[in-house]
């Protein structure tokens, strides 16, 4: 037992040095409040009005882990600061050897820096740790392949702002059809769909989509300990664990030439699973 809280200790001890180094790294902004900041710094959601009771504003933050997206990343923050202000994208640049991080630097978005590649997963827990600490109410994740659509930030938003839930999932099947999919990554999803509920008994129909959004309360208690992508089934296990209240709603997820080069292939799938499993063991 003092083996394993030691462990635990020397993991946070490391997660902690990394933010600081990240924030270390971080671009130069003007952090000065002026009255149309402070305007833009909120983005209001309603669900149909006054009648429905819902004309809360809520503070979003956007959390984009990119390793090597020097040629997608400019697209995918000018799409997102469409919907919610640049101040409030948090770009992860997570050890990229191209210029990702310094063509993210010249769109207005907050941008850190791994100084390591770390993973997708402790890319996503640095910048959760960041929009926590800035006030976020809502904090979104969203790839930075351009797989995503900005648009659908607001429908994953609403569940959260009028309080009837934690997590909200995006699910890529739930009304459209993935457009460019191949057969075996759709084969891999139902496979992992499976898997999830046997091992953790979330019952969800897409396990591995980038794209979510975490209320507060969520995003403080859900505790990301795995480095690279089998975060997304340790989200999920997090969330029964915590007992939290979710739900999915309907994204579109569009793949590309790039996209489907850059994302996880489907003989890492089985792998992964096993290193989720043998974590879930330890912890």
């Amino acid at each position: 037992m003092a083996a394993k809280t030691l462990l635990e200790e020397c993991k946070k001890i490391r997660h902690t040095f990394y933010l600081n180094l990240a924030i270390f790294s971080r671009q130069e902004n003007d952090m000065t409040e002026s009255a149309e900041k402070s305007c833009m710094n909120r983005l209001a959601l309603h669900s149909g009005g006054e009648e429905n009771g819902c004309n809360e504003a809520a503070t979003i933050y956007v959390v984009v882990p990119a390793y090597n997206e020097e040629s997608a990343i400019a697209g995918v923050i000018a799409d997102l600061a469409r919907v919610v202000p640049a101040q409030h994208i948090i770009v992860i640049d997570d050890g990229s050897s191209d210029a990702t991080y310094l063509v993210a630097q010249q769109t207005g978005a907050i941008v850190l820096r791994h100084f390591i590649n770390r993973g997708q997963g402790a890319a996503i827990a640095t910048g959760i740790e960041l929009a926590l600490e800035l006030g976020a109410d809502i904090i979104v994740t969203f790839d930075a392949d351009g797989q995503h659509r900005a648009t659908d930030i607001l429908e994953l938003a609403k569940p959260i702002i009028l309080g009837s839930t934690d997590v909200v999932l995006g699910n890529r099947f739930l009304k459209y059809k993935p457009e460019g999919i191949r057969k075996d990554r759709y084969l891999i999803l139902k496979l992992g769909a499976i898997f999830t509920w046997l091992v953790s008994g979330i019952r969800v129909s897409d396990c591995q989509n980038g794209l979510r959004a975490l209320s507060r309360k969520a995003a403080r208690s859900i505790q990301i300990k795995q480095d690279r992508m089998a975060h997304a089934s340790e989200i999920l296990d997090e969330i029964a664990r915590e007992k939290l209240k979710y739900t999915e709603v309907p994204v579109k997820v569009i793949y590309t030439e790039h996209s489907l080069r850059k994302g996880q292939k489907t003989s890492s799938a089985f792998s992964l699973a096993l290193r989720f499993l043998v974590s879930r063991l330890i912890h």
